[in-house]
């Protein structure tokens, strides 16, 4: 949700409030409401996964239910840049943003972990233009389309592999690893009333449901 410094500053309560070009991203219909041309940039790094834990006791991997084993992800992080650009044009407004809405990125270095899930990363960009007309003093509307580009740069395990039938004994470890990406475009819609004392707000957007196209990799199977 960090998609702007000041709007993460107010915990995310923003959107009826949304005074700067990320507007773009909270409420396009607040672009009617900025003056003039406003340029707005940033960033925000997080730890994706520095306190991640995992208990398990499942069968399947050979673990004890009634003893669980605890397994401690390994420190990844996540950039997250944005820009906005906004102009008003007397009655009528627009904007565009860049951004990424949503980052994911995990490891595991524990077997039987990474029998499941190595290491994850998933990113998004996101490309969004909007327009915005003013209806009187107090009222705007807006609307907009997204472009989103999804990538998994990977999404990797390991595997075991048992060349004589013996469970016991396992000759070689392989490795697995998907990547791919994918688009998909969605619109926001929006509405604001705004006095000098008060303001609400109503934003809509629509799913994004990209599919992804990639490669599925193996290596390291032979003995």
């Amino acid at each position: 949700p960090e998609q702007s410094a000041k709007a993460a500053g107010l915990a995310g309560a923003w959107v009826a409030g949304a005074d700067g070009a990320a507007a773009n991203w909270y409420n396009p219909a607040a672009l009617a409401r900025i003056p003039g041309m406003q340029v707005q940039f940033g960033a925000g790094l997080f730890r994706a996964a520095g306190q991640t834990e995992l208990t398990s006791g499942d069968p399947a991997w050979d673990l004890d239910p009634a003893a669980p084993a605890d397994f401690q992800a390994e420190e990844e992080s996540v950039l997250a840049p944005h820009v906005y650009f906004a102009q008003n044009l007397g009655r009528w407004a627009w904007g565009v943003g860049v951004n990424r809405p949503f980052g994911f990125a995990i490891g595991w270095n524990d077997a039987p972990v990474t029998q499941s899930a190595e290491k994850t990363e998933l990113g998004t960009y996101a490309v969004n233009v909007n327009g915005a007309v003013a209806l009187g003093e107090v009222w705007s509307l807006g609307a907009g389309l997204t472009y989103l580009q999804a990538d998994l740069d990977t999404f990797s395990r390991q595997v075991p592999v048992n060349l004589d039938n013996d469970p016991a004994t396992i000759e070689a470890l392989g490795h697995a690893n998907l990547s791919g990406s994918g688009s998909d475009v969605g619109f926001d819609l929006a509405a604001l009333y705004a006095t000098r004392g008060f303001s609400a707000a109503l934003v809509y957007r629509s799913g994004i449901s990209p599919t992804l196209d990639g490669d599925l990799t193996f290596e390291g199977f032979g003995v």
